[in-house]
């Protein structure tokens, strides 16, 4: 018959075995404890002298999507499952070695080859908790904070089952992978395709740009305000799209579509408005200024189904969302048009 033994936070076991082999002797990861990440394999790890717990978890399950709050403000954590069968596993080892050598738990095969050797292994199954949080750099959204908590496993080595409740894992950061520096142009402009595509307007940053496909006829060369335009999921006139590549954007990325060029993300405006008011220059009669601002615009992302978004505001500076909020949206920029 299987010894079952339960664990609550961080308590050290003290189990013996007849033959003097080392057995799962302790489970002493502290929360504090730093959380190593294996970019090839999803492997997220935490190691004490010759111990190790490795937790194999679907990128699906760290998506960068804020934890819904209670009625009392509190996080409420998702709910993953763990198992031997499944997309997400843990697993405990004890090495004859230190168990942080190099390349040892990360390897692009999925669960390492085990080097130096295995004095045990155990194998959980059971539920973890994660809470995801907002990460802000001076007022800036950064990224997100993924907290572990493994709320109930059981460790088995097939001889003896350990269950683990209540245990914080640690957490792991992910940065939100692009740095949208707009705002600080002094004369910020927007410009078009050109006779390409007459219907896209586009402004650069680097890795990043800034597409609007509105119809070829939205700017006219009238004085006065257009009538406001919405964004939502069904819209398909009015498109405001906003995407990282893999290299520095330039016009011909932009506007020929048959240059083919890797989209690390791509996102889409689900909700807000884009106001534009056009005024003629003092300075050269017939030029047309068309000042774009975007207002309370959230980016929903499009080249994965994560569910994952953002706000317009909350990626600008302090200084540019202030700015944004009381002038009556983000200015974008001036689109220019001859009469």
């Amino acid at each position: 018959m299987k010894k079952i033994l339960a664990l609550t936070a961080i308590v050290i076991l003290a189990l013996g075995c007849d033959d003097g082999d080392i057995s799962f002797k302790s489970f002493n990861f502290p929360s504090t404890s730093t959380v190593s990440t294996c970019e090839e394999n999803n492997l997220y790890y935490k190691t004490n002298g010759t111990e190790a717990l490795i937790l194999e978890i679907s990128p699906a399950e760290l998506y960068n999507i804020e934890s819904e709050l209670d009625d009392n403000g509190n996080i409420i954590p998702r709910e993953v499952a763990i198992s031997t069968s499944g997309a997400n596993k843990i697993l405990y080892r004890n090495y004859s070695g230190p168990a942080n050598t190099s390349n040892l738990i990360c390897n692009s095969s999925g669960l390492p080859v085990t080097s130096p050797t295995v004095l045990e292994e155990w194998t959980g199954d059971g539920t973890i908790l994660i809470e995801t949080t907002k990460d802000f750099n001076d007022g800036k959204l950064a990224g997100y904070t993924h907290r572990i908590i493994l709320k109930e496993i059981t460790f088995s080595n097939g001889d003896e089952d350990i269950r683990i409740i209540d245990n914080p894992f640690g957490s792991v950061n992910s940065a939100i992978g692009f740095n949208f520096n707009y705002g600080d142009e002094e004369e910020p402009t927007v410009v078009n395709c050109d006779n390409v595509a007459e219907d896209r307007l586009y402004k650069t940053s680097g890795n990043d740009v800034i597409i609007l496909n509105f119809p070829a006829n939205t700017f006219v060369n009238e004085v006065g305000e257009l009538p406001v335009i919405n964004f939502s999921e069904e819209e398909e006139d009015y498109e405001l799209l906003f995407k990282v590549y893999s290299g520095t954007v330039n016009a011909s990325i932009v506007c020929d579509l048959d240059i083919t060029i890797e989209v690390e993300q791509g996102w889409r405006a689900s909700s807000g408005t884009a106001i534009i008011v056009t005024t003629e220059s003092d300075l050269i009669p017939g030029e047309f200024h068309h000042e774009i601002r975007l207002k309370d615009v959230e980016f929903t992302r499009t080249d994965v189904t994560s569910g994952e978004t953002f706000t317009l505001y909350e990626v600008l500076s302090v200084e540019n969302a202030e700015a944004a909020q009381n002038n009556g949206g983000f200015l974008l920029g001036t689109y220019i048009t001859q009469e």
